[in-house]
């Protein structure tokens, strides 16, 4: 670990990170990780130097795609920020000393002070339990630790009383065109992975859904600097459309190579993640140990994950308590989440939606970004560079800003228009042709899908099993 010296706090970095610190008077901004402005061809210094002078600081981040945190002091107040998708985790605690603490891991902390389980026994026997450590990762800002909680998406830590506040949405939602989206959109992301290509070797993983197809898309221009790549898991044909259709698309103009999956769980880098991470799934990333054997610097693996913020990932099921939103988000009814969404639903829910924005939206970028394609990120990082081009505070609003009804899950109209946009042969290959995606098209056409999630959503109970 290195010492970063900043007035009247200790930084502390890994010695392989990239970081940069960046002071203008009292002011001061350190920025670690993967991060490309929108707008702009910067590097870290850059976007620190242009962050410093920023008079709106959650504006400018906005605009930054990528894998990141932010700590910065402006005028005497310091603010934690980090990328859209939380991947890049801000933890934060009361030490017993009385001093404060934040960092990309609970377990970090207890170098300065004891962690020790909740005192609340409803949230010790979560914790504790099977079903979360087959899940492998968190539930909203909880952690397993007592006086621990995570920063969650769409939300800044106050350093002074160590507090999160929300940070979006920051006024009303302005509706656009999905066109209008796609305008915006594509040449912001085009410049992004332009960028991302020059500095190091970058690779994408390719199957037959709209996440990867996208960002494929958006790399049309930079296609020969990039490696697209497909996972063979065991026992998987050669024919299941996760493995033909990259195959059958690199047709129209990319190199695309198949891997095999055989990395065992005993790797010894995994012991090295497990016992860096309170909470990491096996399952979320090993497969990158095929391509990536041992940590390489200058790799970098580009993924489609955050885009889901804007596909209506929860369907439309109005939700109104706690227990709504805990079956909408396919979580379990333990005592501990429910009272967490019951929270959630008062504090967050009526300002979200006085902003026009959807509950169910905001939910899901809040808790299975955060928790799911967040903490993918932060797990995969121990093996080689991931970040997601759509981590982005300015290309999510945008996104959210088009029409409920062009950017279904199942049927994203304009997720379509931006693959049209930036690489129209894409779509002469079928996305998702799965017996299950077909027969939820087939009956959301016919007007049956809804109902059925709604009933679902209100008469199915999902008990928690210990």
């Amino acid at each position: 670990m290195l010492g970063v010296e900043v007035p009247e706090l200790k930084l502390y970095v890994h010695r392989d990170a990239d970081w940069v610190l960046e002071k203008k008077g009292s002011d001061w901004v350190f920025l670690t990780g993967i991060a490309y402005h929108l707008e702009s061809t910067l590097d870290l210094n850059g976007l620190a130097q242009q962050l410093l002078q920023s008079q709106a600081p959650l504006d400018e981040i906005d605009l930054w795609s990528g894998w990141f945190s932010v700590v910065h002091c402006r005028q005497g107040k310091v603010h934690v920020y980090n990328d859209a998708a939380a991947g890049h985790k801000v933890y934060f605690r009361l030490l017993s000393g009385g001093g404060k603490w934040c960092g990309s891991d609970p377990k970090l902390s207890a170098h300065w002070s004891p962690l020790t389980a909740h005192l609340d026994e409803d949230m010790r026997g979560l914790h504790a339990s099977k079903w979360m450590a087959n899940r492998g990762t968190m539930v909203g800002d909880m952690t397993p630790f007592h006086g621990v909680r995570q920063v969650v998406a769409n939300h800044r830590l106050d350093w002074a009383v160590l507090r999160p506040e929300r940070t979006f949405p920051r006024e009303p939602r302005r509706p656009m065109t999905s066109a209008a989206a796609v305008d915006y959109v594509v040449p912001r992301l085009e410049n992004v992975l332009a960028q991302a290509v020059k500095h190091r070797q970058v690779n994408m993983a390719l199957t037959a859904g709209w996440d990867s197809r996208i960002t494929l898309a958006l790399s049309r221009k930079v296609k020969s600097k990039i490696r697209y790549y497909t996972i063979q898991h065991q026992g998987v044909d050669l024919e299941f459309p996760d493995l033909a259709l990259p195959r059958a698309m690199s047709k129209e103009g990319f190199v695309h190579q198949i891997l095999t999956d055989s990395v065992e769980e005993g790797h010894p880098d995994w012991r090295v993640v497990r016992d860096s991470l309170s909470m990491a799934n096996y399952k979320r990333f090993h497969s990158f140990f095929c391509m990536f054997p041992e940590y390489q610097p200058d790799q970098m693996t580009i993924v489609g994950t955050v885009s889901e913020v804007a596909k209506n990932y929860l369907e439309h099921i109005p939700i109104r308590t706690g227990l709504h939103a805990v079956r909408a988000a396919h979580l379990v009814e333990h005592p501990a989440i429910l009272d967490y969404f019951d929270g959630w639903m008062k504090d967050s829910a009526p300002r979200v939606k006085a902003s026009g924005y959807r509950v169910l939206d905001l939910l899901h970028w809040e808790q299975d970004i955060t928790n799911f394609a967040g903490s993918g990120a932060q797990n995969t990082n121990f093996v080689v560079h991931q970040f997601a081009p759509f981590s982005s505070g300015k290309i999510l609003e945008t996104l959210l800003a088009t029409p409920t009804n062009e950017r279904d899950k199942y049927i994203p109209k304009m997720y379509e228009q931006l693959i049209l946009a930036a690489w129209p042969e894409l779509m002469n290959h079928p996305v998702n042709p799965f017996f299950k995606e077909d027969a939820i098209r087939m009956m959301k056409r016919t007007g049956l899908y809804n109902p059925y999630k709604f009933l679902g959503n209100r008469l199915v109970s999902q008990p928690f099993r210990g």
